[in-house]
């Protein structure tokens, strides 16, 4: 029961990070925290979880981290976004400047 509930709240994480992705305002990054926070919170489930276990099963050692690492991935991403937004903006005004002269 508490498994699934588990496997829940992280696709809860990954839509809130396709939320966060989709949405084109500054609300989006407030998204893609709340789906860190809750990779984060899975991610200490499944590692407490899995610890627990007798033996390590290496075929599942994927389930603490991948929510994770798709919301903190999903942050990279808009972060690299928004530089080169500014970075364009900053050479097209220096195109404009050089135009004027």
């Amino acid at each position: 029961m508490i498994v699934s509930n588990a496997d829940w709240i992280a696709a809860l994480a990954c839509l809130f990070a396709v939320k966060g992705l989709l949405q084109a305002s500054n609300s989006s990054k407030k998204w893609m925290w709340y789906s860190f926070y809750v990779g984060m919170a899975v991610a200490i489930f499944w590692t407490y979880y899995l610890l627990k276990l007798p033996r390590i099963r290496w075929d599942v050692v994927w389930l603490p981290l991948g929510p994770l690492i798709a919301s903190a991935l999903s942050i990279y991403v808009d972060h690299t976004l928004m530089k080169s937004m500014q970075d364009i903006s900053t050479l097209r005004g220096y195109m404009y400047n050089f135009k004027s002269l």
